[in-house]
């Protein structure tokens, strides 16, 4: 609405010469940050680092989970094997790069849980996987597993890192604010 305050849209979209894609560009440019060489330890990037090829659905995600927040690791990944944002696969594809992935997670032995991550606004949900390893790790086995992005969690702050750049964590916001109790369980 034109000349009317307080109806600004909160992201735009745009595609550019060189691509097709849509690209998602938030209003407001969330903190990016870059890994150090040292554990735990991060720099603030400026808002020019940030990616703005990174799809709008990232930021909108939300968890269930049968595991009470109180067993919840200090650090961990949540990994998908289903089809990237945008791609389309059929169920048997779906399921068996996720069954893939358990096992590769079981083969390397790396502590897991179920979680799914889904869209409120659409209803689209997904199985994922909360491991228990360091982000590089979680990078490499989301690339493994054709995924662009995966999520991250220190601490309960969420960040969403595109697989290619495990370096730029973009912080979503904290962790137990997008977690939702399983319809049929109550805690």
């Amino acid at each position: 609405m034109v000349g009317a305050t307080g109806f600004e849209p909160a992201t735009s979209w745009s595609r550019t010469k060189r691509s097709t894609r849509l690209s998602h560009t938030p209003k407001q440019v969330p903190e990016v940050y870059s890994l150090s060489r040292h554990r735990n330890r991060r720099s603030q990037k400026s808002p020019s680092g940030y990616n703005h090829c990174m799809h709008a659905a990232y930021f909108d995600t939300r968890f269930r989970c049968d595991i009470p927040p109180a067993v919840w690791p200090e650090v961990f990944v949540v990994l998908s094997a289903y089809a990237t944002t945008g791609s389309i696969w059929n169920a048997e594809r779906n399921s068996s790069a996720d069954a893939a992935l358990e096992c590769e997670l079981a083969r390397r032995q790396i502590r897991r849980w179920r979680v799914d991550g889904y869209s409120p606004e659409t209803g689209h949900s997904e199985p994922s996987w909360v491991a228990e390893m360091p982000v590089r790790e979680g990078c490499g086995v989301g690339k493994q597993f054709l995924q662009d992005a995966i999520y991250w969690v220190e601490r309960d702050r969420l960040f969403v890192i595109q697989c290619e750049f495990p370096n730029r964590l973009v912080f979503v916001g904290t962790f137990s604010r997008r977690l939702d109790p399983c319809p049929h369980r109550t805690w």
